[in-house]
């Protein structure tokens, strides 16, 4: 392995401690954070990046120190850009966080057995938004990023059991995925070797697939559909149109057979802009690399995080009907059905859903904003614009007009009431 330096993220070079967000208290140092994920420097142009490139390789082995050279060589003479390179079958005996002379980020989980293995390879212009990196097992590990002061991604990297293995092995690496899946991170993306086949889209209703898949389906790729769905996931390698030869990933030592396991998943579909397999990167390995280009626009993405004003209910109007709201509520939750199989997560669902939907049709938010001045405020305003028009169209000043004048104090006057009962208002909401 390459000597490590003191370059970034600050952290030792090997640690079991691989936490990077610096709690306060702790002796560990904080790899800080860059304001702006997107606002990183590309490491040739010194330009601002477009487009953030991810990676998922199932590079075989990386065991020995040469195999790391030749990696880090072929991403070079390759020109292939890329931001986070998420890595199956490392197989190395220990977990560890290491910074390499490139300055490049390299942290992988321990693997006693020398057969799995996962990890990132992370690029030196992100190690400033590295947040936290962890191992959940030795086919699962989690690097967590921050986007902007707001958002932050986590990129799950998974390397499945082959066909030989159980089903219960599968499962269970499914369910340990799925708990990395919290509602701390707005962007997930689940990536890897997954040793299944999907196939072309079976069900108009399929969720998890796009339009274009490649060849049959074997029941490790049910199995993957079905957990995909359940946990609001596209596969995104199939919903970019390519070619039969630019699609699998995997091919046995014959070379007769050729088979699409590797995906990229997402909870997210719309900042991905493109998936494909990179043809040209090839470190010795049986698999083909898949990229994936990402595009956020975080202010868009912000905006559709706020839920739709026309749902939203109007909190001064459900105070002042709280009576009204109390008896509807009580009357929807005598009349939902809640099941004892039901887990935890369905049932506060249902019950939230239930309170929002009470509280809309009680208290419906009006479509416009509510104002601070009354009606009749408002009348006499839209009065003194008509008088103001007209006296400048007859070409008269309309400081000499005595009855605007008197409307102008009156209006004032009646601004300053409305104000004040507003404010009293508020304050009496929020006693209540």
């Amino acid at each position: 392995m390459k000597r490590p330096t003191n370059t970034r993220p600050p952290v030792p070079s090997c640690t079991k401690a691989l936490n990077l967000g610096g709690d306060p208290g702790s002796d560990q140092q904080s790899a800080g954070g860059a304001k702006n994920l997107w606002g990183s420097k590309d490491h040739r142009t010194s330009r601002p990046v477009k487009n953030f490139n991810i990676i998922t390789y199932n590079i075989r082995t990386l065991k020995n120190n040469e195999r790391l050279a030749e990696l880090e060589t072929e991403l070079q003479d390759t020109g292939v850009k890329w931001h986070v390179i998420g890595l199956s079958e490392i197989r190395r005996a220990e977990e560890c966080l290491i910074t390499l002379n490139s300055g490049h980020i390299l942290y992988h989980t321990n693997d006693s057995n020398g057969q799995q293995g996962v990890g990132f390879l992370i690029h030196k212009a992100l190690s400033k938004n590295i947040i936290e990196v962890k191992q959940i097992s030795t086919r699962v590990a989690t690097v967590k990023l921050k986007v902007n002061q707001r958002f932050s991604m986590k990129l799950i990297q998974v390397y499945a059991p082959t066909s030989s293995r159980p089903d219960e092995e599968v499962e269970q690496l499914y369910e340990e995925v799925q708990r990395q899946l919290t509602t701390d991170c707005h962007y997930h993306i689940v990536m890897g070797d997954f040793n299944a086949k999907i196939g072309i889209k079976s069900d108009e209703q399929e969720r998890a697939t796009g339009e274009f898949g490649s060849r049959e389906r074997n029941d490790r790729g049910d199995l993957l559909i079905e957990w995909a769905t359940a946990n609001n996931l596209k596969i995104m390698n199939t919903v970019y149109k390519k070619k039969i030869s630019r699609r699998w990933t995997w091919q046995s030592p014959d070379g007769c057979t050729r088979n699409e396991i590797d995906y990229i998943m997402t909870n997210r579909p719309n900042i991905f802009t493109d998936v494909k397999v990179l043809n040209r990167l090839d470190a010795g390995s049986d698999h083909r690399a898949v990229m994936g280009v990402i595009r956020i626009n975080v202010r868009k993405d912000r905006q559709k995080c706020l839920s739709n004003p026309s749902k939203r209910p109007s909190i001064e109007q459900l105070v002042i009907k709280k009576d009204e709201f109390q008896i509807l509520l009580r009357n929807r939750f005598s009349a939902l059905e809640l099941e004892g199989e039901d887990g935890v997560d369905e049932m506060n669902n249902r019950k939230t859903t239930t309170i929002l939907e009470c509280a809309s049709e009680v208290a419906p938010a009006s479509k416009m904003k509510d104002s601070k001045l009354s009606t009749e405020t408002r009348i006499l305003m839209k009065k003194r614009r008509m008088m103001k028009k007209t006296e400048v169209n007859n070409n008269r000043d309309i400081r000499n007009n005595i009855e605007y004048a008197e409307l102008d104090k009156t209006i004032k006057k009646k601004a300053r009431e409305d104000i004040r009962t507003f404010v009293k208002h508020n304050k009496k909401s929020t006693k209540l």
